[in-house]
């Protein structure tokens, strides 16, 4: 229920241990809310939403949107929108369509449209959730779904199917990810005693 308001690259710290931490809530509001009582805009402009620069109403959805703006930056280098000025870049963040991301590029296949989600002018548009977002983005990138990113009926779906994609995987000779996926569905069953 927390929204940041803030999310940037200065934000977002790596421990050493890999672990992502997501500092400096000093503008921070609970659940949805207005910008501020005052209509000040408040956070870095180059990461704001449309709908926090367009209206006074925000939720979780705006730091989406700055999650987003951050993968854009580390898929192209460079930020979706630039303007010599606020009002000129507040402009374009609400009103012009997101540039497509160069093909050259050779990103995963799954990326550019996860960071095109995440960038829908339209909050609704966007995720249901972060971890929607996240597990988006874990398969864009080849990566298992953390199960605990799951909601509890994708993890039955997941557990369901696991054993068929351990076989198939394990069939076209993947193995490692066909290990990974009865690893998953063995730690998805419940605990049965051994016979004796």
């Amino acid at each position: 229920g927390v929204i940041h308001r803030d999310v940037k690259p200065a934000n977002v710290r790596l421990l050493p241990d890999g672990t992502v931490k997501l500092v400096d809530f000093g503008i921070a509001r609970m659940g949805e809310s207005t910008v501020t009582q005052t209509g000040i805009v408040l956070g870095t402009p180059t990461y704001l939403s449309p709908e926090v620069l367009a209206t006074d109403r925000v939720d979780f959805r705006a730091d989406m949107w700055s999650v987003g703006v951050i993968l854009h930056e580390l898929a192209t280098g460079k930020r979706p929108f630039r303007a010599p000025t606020f009002a000129a870049l507040a402009y374009k963040i609400v009103h012009e369509p997101l540039p497509p991301l160069d093909p050259s590029l050779s990103l995963p296949d799954g990326l550019p449209q996860a960071i095109g989600r995440a960038l829908a002018k339209e909050p609704a548009a966007r995720f249901t959730d972060l971890a929607e977002m996240a597990v988006a983005l874990e398969r864009a990138l080849g990566v298992t779904p953390g199960m605990d990113l799951l909601t509890p009926q994708a993890r039955h779906r997941s557990s369901e199917r696991s054993p068929a994609e351990a076989r198939r995987l394990a069939a076209a000779g993947e193995v490692e990810r066909a290990l990974e996926a009865a690893r998953r569905a063995q730690a998805l069953q419940p605990d049965v005693p051994e016979a004796a």
